[in-house]
């Protein structure tokens, strides 16, 4: 608010009053301020239970993610090794074949961790190569879904098949 011109002077007010109605006002307003502070304390318990509950949930779910990457980890180390030890047989770098494992996974329910350590089996049939692993990955996908199997097992099996077809076909 804007002031106009220069104050004049200060005014005294003297107020008088009935000075037990005054202490009754004020030990009720005391009251009804302490009876706030304790639901503010009772909040702020309730409140300081619910931040603990997320801060664990939120150290779980890091502990969950460390997990996975670790798997992720695993699973490529161990993918690159085996493309290295078959001199690249399969005709496709690691990282190729992991980059695969991840478009894969946007069109299946399967996690790319698990496409890659099934790579890993499917890399050491050494006759599966370029397009045919590939596609040999994805039916052995498809083949998981539909018979609920475990990937390990559809990609041995269609490994064999593929890798020897004519030893092999009448395993599956």
């Amino acid at each position: 608010m804007a002031r106009i011109g220069k104050p004049l002077g200060v005014a005294y007010v003297r107020i008088r009053g009935d000075s037990k109605k005054l202490k009754g006002d004020l030990d009720s307003a005391k009251s009804q301020v302490v009876a706030a502070g304790k639901r503010m304390a009772m909040g702020i318990g309730v409140a300081g239970l619910a931040v603990a509950g997320v801060g664990l949930a939120v150290k779980n779910l890091a502990k969950e993610w460390v997990a996975l990457a670790n798997e992720q980890e695993a699973v490529e180390k161990r993918l690159t090794t085996v493309v290295k030890a078959t001199g690249e047989a399969a005709g496709l770098s690691a990282k190729q074949m992991i980059e695969m494992a991840g478009a894969m996974q946007k069109v299946t329910t399967v996690g790319d961790e698990t496409i890659i350590a099934g790579q890993a089996v499917l890399a050491t049939f050494k006759k599966i190569q370029g397009e045919g692993f590939e596609r040999a990955t994805m039916a052995a996908l498809d083949m998981s879904e539909v018979m609920q199997t475990d990937l390990q097992s559809s990609i041995v099996m269609i490994g064999k098949a593929l890798n020897d077809p004519i030893a092999n076909l009448s395993a599956m």
